[in-house]
């Protein structure tokens, strides 16, 4: 599938990933969680912002889900999953706020090109069917680009 036309000039999305800290359900201390950006703007704020636009306009009774960031490792091992296992298309990018990534997962499909990586058809698991994230913008990104964030992403482990 072509996500861009390559004999034209295109401008890609950027990705980076930030340490913060996160203190997850009952926990004493906090916990190293990644934070996602793309062109400068928290991507958790997107979903958020997204979420809250559909619910209003479509007059759904639910609200925003309540999610939170994955720990380095988990988002850096999906992220990297993804790519390597050609079964698995999906990557959980954002966990439920009780710090259990399957009670409410987020997801991103990603697709990886000769020269790009994809995020797009996302959802989130356990959310209102009537909640549809087919309007929410595919983020394009140059293959070399990514693939150095997530290189960067997993240097945080050590």
């Amino acid at each position: 599938m072509a996500w861009y036309e390559e004999d034209k000039p295109f401008d890609f999305d950027v990705i980076e990933f930030k340490p913060a800290k996160f203190r997850f359900g009952r926990d004493e201390f906090s916990s190293t969680v990644a934070d996602i950006y793309i062109n400068g703007k928290r991507f958790l704020d997107a979903v958020y912002g997204y979420e809250r636009q559909y619910i209003q306009e479509h007059n759904l009774e639910c609200e925003a889900g309540e999610y939170c960031l994955l720990s380095v490792r988990e988002l850096y091992e999906n992220l990297y999953q993804s790519y390597k296992d050609e079964d698995s298309d999906y990557a959980a990018v954002f966990g439920c706020s009780c710090g259990c990534t399957e009670c409410q997962p987020f997801y991103t499909a990603i697709d990886v090109g000769r020269k790009v990586a994809v995020w797009f058809d996302f959802y989130g698991e356990y959310r209102p069917t009537a909640l549809k994230y087919n309007e929410m913008r595919r983020y394009i990104f140059g293959k070399e680009q990514y693939f150095s964030a997530v290189a960067r992403l997993g240097k945080m482990l050590d």
